[in-house]
């Protein structure tokens, strides 16, 4: 989970650094009229769909850990259902 946050603050940073430093080399100076919607609407749904695929990977190692312990807990309660018999 650190190494996941770590690697994404560092690629959050190298992107912040080249947009910085390498945008303006490649706009030439009469390149003035900014982005339009559709040219977000790409990089935006890629993000939907990694934080999507992020929360059902979370939500089914939840539900794992969740079946672990009921079971578990059935196991103990069947063992004090024996022992009360």
């Amino acid at each position: 989970m650190v190494l996941v946050i770590v690697v994404a603050v560092l690629a959050l940073l190298a992107g912040l650094a080249a947009n910085r430093y390498l945008r303006p080399r490649l706009l030439s100076e009469d390149d003035d009229t900014g982005m339009a919607v559709k040219d977000l609407v790409g990089p935006l749904l890629t993000l939907t769909v990694l934080l999507l695929a992020f929360v059902l990977v979370t939500a089914n190692g939840s539900y794992g850990k969740a079946e672990v312990a009921s079971r578990g807990e059935a196991r103990a309660l069947d063992q004090l259902v024996e022992s009360a018999e």
